[in-house]
């Protein structure tokens, strides 16, 4: 099992190259605000799906024995983190609001301008709900990888993931 955390592609996509759609989960880049699920204080892995695809390449081509689980961390952030990073590229202040942990497991969350243009292909309960989940997992720590075993990452050196810095900047900079 290969565990990344939160594909960075869909806040970078289609301006860094990715087979991925952007999504607005959290910040929507195209309408500056972001709905930040729970304190925004707890750190999330997000790792873009190229660089994935260049450790488990080298993985499968290693003669190394496969642990039970292999862990991939491109960048661990915060939500807060994420935001100043948005707000540098594209030199704006972005509307920012908080979901409580409360409205997160009503299954609810703040409604993204963006998040309109996915309804007809998830209903907006089911986008909700989605997104919802991903949020009480943030604030629980779930993405907040502690890898006691090595990363990949450690395993292979010569291979670079991006940074969500350096991402957001390469798609989203003025």
């Amino acid at each position: 099992m290969i565990l990344n955390g939160f594909f960075l592609d869909y806040f970078v996509a289609p301006k860094v190259p990715s087979y991925f759609q952007p999504l607005a989960f959290a910040i929507d880049f195209a309408h500056d605000t972001a709905a930040i699920p729970g304190s925004g204080d707890v750190p999330a892995v997000f790792t873009h799906t190229w660089d994935i695809a260049r450790f488990v390449a080298a993985l499968v081509a290693s003669d190394e024995k496969w642990e039970r689980k292999s862990y991939i961390i491109g960048d661990k952030v915060t939500w807060k983190k994420f935001v100043r990073f948005a707000e540098g590229a594209k030199e704006r202040r972005f509307e920012v609001g908080y979901d409580s942990l409360e409205m997160l497991r009503r299954g609810e969350v703040t409604e993204l301008p963006s998040h309109r243009e996915a309804y007809p292909f998830f209903p907006k309960e089911v986008l909700q709900g989605l997104l919802a989940g991903f949020g009480v997992m943030i604030e629980e720590g779930v993405f907040d990888f502690e890898v006691p075993e090595g990363t990949l990452n450690g395993r292979f050196p010569g291979i670079r993931a991006r940074g969500v810095k350096r991402c957001v900047f390469e798609a989203w900079e003025r």
